[in-house]
């Protein structure tokens, strides 16, 4: 949505968040969290990132986390938290506008 006209022009972008419509999490034999989805489809830069640190921190160790996101820069930033948070990127994919990663939560020392 557009306000404004000119230099005081400004955009709302729609509010999304992670509830349980685009969190999904499947469950392992023994009962553990195993696998997470996260749905940031429209999400701009710097949420992207932001929301999958916080899915992370939720995470146990060897969990796995798929981020599904449009943003053009989540090529950049989300490999970059992975560096800094020592998770492990085990896969990146691109299909159409949408880039799928797949992260799995390293145990730390």
């Amino acid at each position: 949505m557009r306000f404004g006209q000119g230099l005081l022009s400004f955009w709302i972008w729609p509010k999304r968040s992670i509830n349980e419509e685009h969190l999904f999490a499947y469950n392992s034999d023994d009962g553990r969290l195993a696998e997470t989805s996260l749905d940031l489809i429209g999400l701009k830069c710097p949420l992207p990132v932001l929301r999958t640190r916080k899915a992370l921190r939720a995470l146990a160790d060897g969990d796995r986390l798929e981020v599904a996101c449009t943003d053009p820069l989540s090529v950049i930033d989300i490999p970059h938290l992975l560096r800094q948070t020592g998770d492990a990127l085990e896969g990146m994919e691109e299909k159409d506008d949408v880039v799928t990663f797949h992260i799995r939560r390293v145990k730390k020392a």
